[in-house]
């Protein structure tokens, strides 16, 4: 599975790419859109996680993505500062299939990104269902 994170903080992108490199996850960045929108048009990822505050115009990479058909399904999760109502909406118009506040919870955009990629959760075992050796 590979995950871009297009985000202008390199901090952020740092500790998102960190979490997700950690589950085995391979991670592609960009902090403008226009280099976004090259990495996803190259590199095809399986998803994106964004901040629509970036330079080069991230409500303008959102909206391009959803209109080309070779990155249209991409499933695209926007993580921004940006809280209002009036911008989750704008977002969510402009063709996100999730949206949450920075800074976002890893657990609960890991589980966003799990679920818009059908993916099952990871199997987990009890101390006492550990396998004979």
């Amino acid at each position: 599975m590979k995950i871009l994170i297009a985000d202008d903080d390199p901090a952020y992108v740092r500790l998102v790419a960190s979490r997700l490199t950690a589950k085995g996850i391979e991670v592609v960045t960009a902090y403008d859109a226009t280099h976004a929108w090259m990495t996803t048009v190259l590199s095809q990822p399986d998803a994106i996680i964004m901040d629509t505050n970036m330079p080069a115009g991230g409500h303008e990479f959102l909206k391009s993505l959803r209109m080309m058909a070779k990155t249209a399904h991409i499933p695209v999760v926007v993580v921004t500062g940006s809280i209002s109502p009036e911008e989750k909406s704008k977002v969510m118009s402009s063709g996100a299939d999730e949206f949450l506040p920075k800074p976002a919870d890893f657990d609960q955009l890991y589980t966003a990104l799990r679920r818009l990629l059908g993916t099952p959760p990871p199997e987990s075992r009890s101390e006492t269902e550990r396998p004979a050796a």
